[in-house]
């Protein structure tokens, strides 16, 4: 009972504007026209040609702060955060003291993984301009990323203390203090971010983890419900809810999360696995065998699905069908003791004996390999 891992604070957050760029004076009348077309590209949303645009206009005038700004800008917005940086870097060269620049090469150099590096940006962002309070929130995480607890605590305190209602610094504090496994603590700033932002998908999901430390099983799945309503097409909060609701017993709401999750992802193997799991404890074995073929089919090379439709089949005395599961086990799985086992007991039942004979003694081999008395006892009843 993990929690959403993968959910984490994010890198800082994403308040980059795009800042207009102006021709200087005497400028060309095509550097002109690439700036004014690249800044309706970018109003109408056609951010790879506005790249374009802008990037032969930073051809023409090298020493335009504000155009590679904007290149810095649509490069990030497509998540392409080292072609970001690097125009940032050249922005702040040509502008050392815009705090905004600075800001947005932390952010850059953050989504890269560069930690020294974005909090250095963020601290120049700070010094230039105090009151950026995103720029504080940006320098927490990455403090915390290097495992400074202290310094990144600073920093969120000096946004709570600014601006009481920013609610993403108490999910900060709340995701700091649930890494520390300080959950009361933690639970108690990511009530506050919910007071703020009640909303927030995130935050649920964080008091949701938060209440799964403490072993507060209801709390967590009532955090876990509001973030699922909130983002009804979020696959890994089902699942959530799903694996909570099984922990507690509650089969049948375990199964109907696991079901809504499928509708959400339906090519996910191993959603569909977990439904087959369920509806073959409770002997729901049609709907089982459905669902073990739905898997099989998304995920062939997965062994549990082939060795439960062989079985059913080979109860059903379906012995044609039974041979192709297990051949099937078989490949994946070429020490397989069982499927071999099976196999045989499958074409014994096709009168296929010189093949049935060669799968038993194949199984035989392989439970003495495993010390498995009960199988060879039962390998040998069928060979004598």
């Amino acid at each position: 009972m993990g929690g959403i891992a993968a959910i984490n604070a994010p890198v800082a957050k994403a308040s980059l504007e795009f800042e207009i760029a102006q021709a200087s004076t005497g400028s060309s009348q095509e550097l002109r026209k690439l700036l004014r077309e690249g800044r309706e590209q970018v109003d109408a949303g056609n951010y790879a040609a506005a790249l374009t645009l802008y990037e032969r206009a930073a051809a023409l005038d090298g020493k335009n702060a504000r155009i590679f700004s904007g290149i810095g800008y649509l490069q990030a917005s497509q998540e392409n955060y080292q072609a970001a940086s690097e125009a940032y870097r050249k922005a702040v060269e040509l502008e050392p003291e815009n705090g905004d620049f600075q800001y947005a090469l932390g952010f850059s150099l953050a989504n890269l993984g560069d930690n020294p590096g974005a909090a250095a940006a963020y601290r120049r962002a700070i010094e230039i301009n105090g009151d950026n309070v995103d720029a504080y929130l940006g320098l927490g995480v990455v403090l915390l990323r290097q495992g400074d607890f202290d310094g990144a605590m600073r920093a969120y305190e000096v946004v709570t203390t600014r601006n009481p209602q920013q609610w993403q610094a108490y999910e900060y504090i709340g995701t700091a203090l649930l890494e520390r496994g300080r959950s009361g603590e933690a639970i108690a700033a990511l009530q506050k971010a919910n007071q703020l932002a009640p909303n927030q998908t995130s935050v649920q999901v964080k008091l949701g983890n938060a209440f799964l430390k403490q072993g507060n099983l209801n709390e967590a799945i009532a955090a876990f419900e509001k973030a699922a309503a909130l983002e009804p097409r979020n696959a890994q909060i089902r699942l959530e809810i799903a694996n909570l609701l099984q922990v507690n017993n509650n089969i049948d709401g375990a199964l109907a999360s696991y079901k809504q999750a499928a509708t959400i992802e339906p090519r996910n193997a191993q959603i569909h696995l977990q439904i087959a799991q369920i509806l073959r404890q409770r002997q729901d074995i049609e709907g089982a065998l459905t669902a073990y073929k739905e898997v099989a089919g998304l995920a062939p090379e997965m062994l549990e699905p082939h060795l439960f439709i062989g079985e059913i089949y080979l109860q059903r005395q379906d012995y044609l069908e039974a041979i192709v599961s297990y051949r099937e086990a078989i490949e994946i799985d070429p020490d397989n003791a069982d499927a071999h086992y099976y196999l045989g007991i499958a074409l014994q039942g096709r009168e296929r004996n010189d093949e049935a004979k060669e799968a038993l003694e194949k199984a035989l081999a392989l439970y003495r390999q495993e010390n498995n008395s009960e199988g060879v006892k039962k390998v040998e009843a069928l060979l004598k």
